[in-house]
């Protein structure tokens, strides 16, 4: 519960990516060798914003006789789909909770979005991010939409397991949302809590139902509108392009309608990359990356050109 003397500076924190991050651990490079097809063999490191990791240093409760416990977790581990608060607090109860709400969706990158996602690439730092899109966009987003089980994915799972699970005390709040078939109005169809894979699991499987439409044949025009007050930028705006490139007949056409698009980057420096190099295609993108210590050092945005390029299609 928030003080009425907090104002908003107090309550909200804007994430530096660049700086504000700590790195807990790194996932073995024999993994990220195995995801790119040896194309990167190197360590990915699993990074968090300092005040969401550090803050796990005050998630202790005092229990029965000064035994030290997450009685939240406890519950969690006796039954995990339904977690009562059954254990006895007392009065010395000093914990904090970091708590991840987010819906679960398709995801260029990711397959199946969110989850741990939400934690290593929302909060985490500008080398693990840059590394996971591109890890996603060498994979082949063809092969990644839709699934939650691929590479990049056991990789942040692997970081779960090992660096975040019984270390801090981390619950996922995940909704699957879908179009009522009258209205048309988007609605809550599922809602899961966990604080480990199986909830993201089942939400991946009724997103699935939701959030996917088949097509009995490739459809060769496509109109998408992006909508002013979100998307102002072609970092989030290709998304026209993500959603939609496996549904498009080969040599078919997309148009794209942004009036909000003013940019390329969210980032000032990504912007400038993206206007540098343009979306030219994976083989001569691969090969500015080889050639550039510029696009070396900036892998997200190799990940984006390659995400955004039509491939000749």
């Amino acid at each position: 519960m928030f003080s009425p003397a907090l104002n908003e500076a107090d309550i909200f924190r804007v994430h530096d990516w660049r700086n504000d991050v700590t790195t807990i651990g790194h996932c073995p490079a024999s993994m990220v060798s195995d995801a790119t097809n040896g194309m990167v063999a190197k360590p990915w490191p699993a990074q968090l914003n300092k005040l969401v990791w550090e803050g796990k240093h005050d998630a202790i409760f005092s229990v029965g006789q000064g035994e030290a416990v997450n009685p939240f977790r406890n519950s969690l581990r006796s039954s995990p789909r339904s977690a009562p608060l059954s254990a006895p607090l007392n009065a010395s109860l000093i914990a904090s909770l970091v708590a991840s709400l987010i819906a679960v969706v398709p995801h260029e990158v990711m397959g199946m979005a969110n989850f741990n996602k939400n934690l290593f690439v929302g909060v985490g730092g500008v080398e693990a991010i840059n590394l996971s899109h591109f890890i996603g966009a060498v994979y082949g987003m063809e092969k990644m939409m839709g699934k939650a089980t691929n590479p990049l994915r056991a990789i942040l799972n692997y970081a779960s397991e090992n660096f975040l699970q019984e270390k801090l005390p981390l619950y996922y709040i995940l909704t699957v949302m879908g179009k009522n078939d009258v209205s048309g109005e988007l609605e809550m169809r599922g809602l899961f809590f966990g604080d480990d894979i199986h909830c993201y699991l089942d939400a991946c499987k009724l997103s699935l139902t939701c959030n996917f439409t088949m097509l009995n044949e490739p459809l060769k025009k496509v109109v998408v509108y992006l909508d002013e007050d979100e998307f102002h930028s072609t970092w989030l705006g290709n998304k026209a392009i993500y959603r939609t490139r496996m549904a498009i007949a080969d040599g078919g056409e997309l148009i794209v309608i942004g009036p909000g698009v003013k940019k390329f980057g969210e980032d000032d420096e990504c912007d400038v990359l993206i206007r540098k190099y343009g979306y030219v295609g994976t083989p001569a993108i691969m090969k500015h990356m080889e050639e550039q210590e510029e696009l070396k050092t900036n892998l997200s945005v190799v990940a984006h050109l390659i995400h955004g390029s039509s491939e000749g299609r």
